[in-house]
């Protein structure tokens, strides 16, 4: 590339004006390259373009903990303190995460708090921040909100530093999709903060698995808010949905604009105390589906999972008006477990009536193996699609005893 062509690029990328639009004063010509670039960027300020024409410095963290009733821990680093009174003292906390949730049965820690966290986008990755980081945790009748702040990049590390101090070592987590988004973020950031990300690997227990389980397929979707307004009753008034606080927190940083960060501080807030309300109304959830319009049978293989066979049929038993035939299915096999063969078998001729495919395999099987009874084997065979596992069954039993000869097969 010639000299002249190199220069020409050099123009192009200096702010896209052509060169009739430079000002008088600008300096023409090929001669002087760097003075035509840097007259080049000038003008492009002065008249407003690039980012760099709106960037003011952020609001000052005296000005930024004066707005959010916070105080300065670190540089770039605000502490947000909350104490919210409980309309009634909680259960012992060390209860929590609550035995009706099949994924507390195996999970254990001295104390519980709730986690939340505000990032600068929403897809993950190294690239993401997250600015806010929000804690609750029930102390006596109180529930104590901690939100960490961070007014700039340089507070990052104080701040994940200041809220697992205040974890403590033994204390699990509670969140909503904060397996899969929040703590995962927050070990990747540690890692790159020079932070032990393992102090991020405790017991936790994420609520949105559980709302999952009990609505997913009942409702449009398990987002918190929906939650809030169809489980819990609550609606809230002008908030700041949480989509908008990685812009409201840019607009700080770029544009010295602080006047949303209050609402992003409310929304994370609110999010906190609704975990504490979904916890103890999801465990009533799942101890009686039923009068939640929940799904039984979801919630009984979740105990299965946990090896509680009793606790899944029970759930069954209760619902089983509502039960799809899958569950039905699952029921009769609980009950042939437990010795209840006259109703398993009742479940299954119903459902074996209505041509539920499983339901017939089942039947033959247990009276080819069970009963010995080879014509009701066959019978319920015959039943069976069309195909190889037909013939099979079907030959099975003809096979069997030299009785073949007495029932038809065909």
């Amino acid at each position: 590339m010639d000299l002249n062509r190199r220069l020409q690029t050099l123009r192009r990328e200096a702010g896209g004006i052509a060169a009739d639009n430079l000002p008088d004063t600008a300096p023409a010509g090929d001669g002087d390259a760097l003075s035509t670039r840097l007259a080049r960027l000038q003008h492009a300020r002065r008249h407003g373009r690039g980012r760099s024409a709106t960037r003011q410095p952020p609001v000052d963290d005296q000005e930024l903990a004066r707005r959010t009733g916070g105080r300065i821990l670190a540089a770039g680093l605000l502490l947000i303190e909350r104490q919210h009174p409980l309309s009634h003292p909680p259960h012992e906390i060390s209860v929590l995460p609550h035995p009706a949730l099949p994924e507390a049965a195996k999970l254990h820690a001295n104390e519980w708090v709730c986690i939340d966290t505000e990032t600068t986008g929403l897809a993950g990755g190294s690239g993401t921040l997250a600015f806010l980081l929000g804690m609750a945790r029930v102390q006596g009748e109180k529930l104590v909100v901690r939100q960490y702040l961070i007014s700039r990049f340089a507070g990052e590390r104080a701040m994940l530093e200041q809220a697992l101090d205040w974890l403590g070592p033994d204390t699990g987590l509670i969140s909503y999709n904060g397996k899969s988004f929040d703590l995962p973020l927050l070990k990747t950031r540690s890692r790159l903060a020079g932070v032990a990300p393992e102090a991020w690997e405790r017991p936790h227990l994420d609520l949105l698995h559980g709302v999952r389980r009990c609505f997913d397929g009942r409702w449009p979707d398990c987002r918190l808010a929906t939650v809030e307004g169809r489980l819990l009753g609550i609606t809230r008034q002008h908030d700041l949905p949480g989509s908008e606080a990685p812009a409201a927190w840019l607009a700080h940083l770029q544009q010295g604009d602080a006047g949303r960060l209050p609402a992003v501080l409310d929304h994370n807030r609110q999010d906190l105390v609704t975990l504490l309300s979904l916890h103890d109304t999801l465990a009533r959830v799942h101890e009686s589906p039923q009068d939640w319009a929940a799904d039984s049978g979801r919630i009984a293989r979740a105990w299965l999972r946990q090896d509680e066979p009793q606790r899944a049929r029970r759930l069954l038993e209760d619902a089983l008006d509502d039960l799809v035939p899958a569950d039905q299915n699952l029921l009769a096999r609980l009950r042939l477990r437990d010795g209840a063969v006259t109703a398993a078998c009742e479940l299954l001729e119903s459902l074996a009536e209505n041509g539920d495919t499983e339901a017939s395999e089942r039947l033959a099987k247990y009276h080819e193996h069970k009963t010995r009874d080879l014509r009701r084997a066959a019978a319920f065979a015959r039943r069976l699609p069309d195909g190889p596992q037909k013939a099979r069954r079907l030959g099975r039993i003809a096979a069997k005893d030299g009785l073949n000869h007495e029932l038809p097969f065909g």
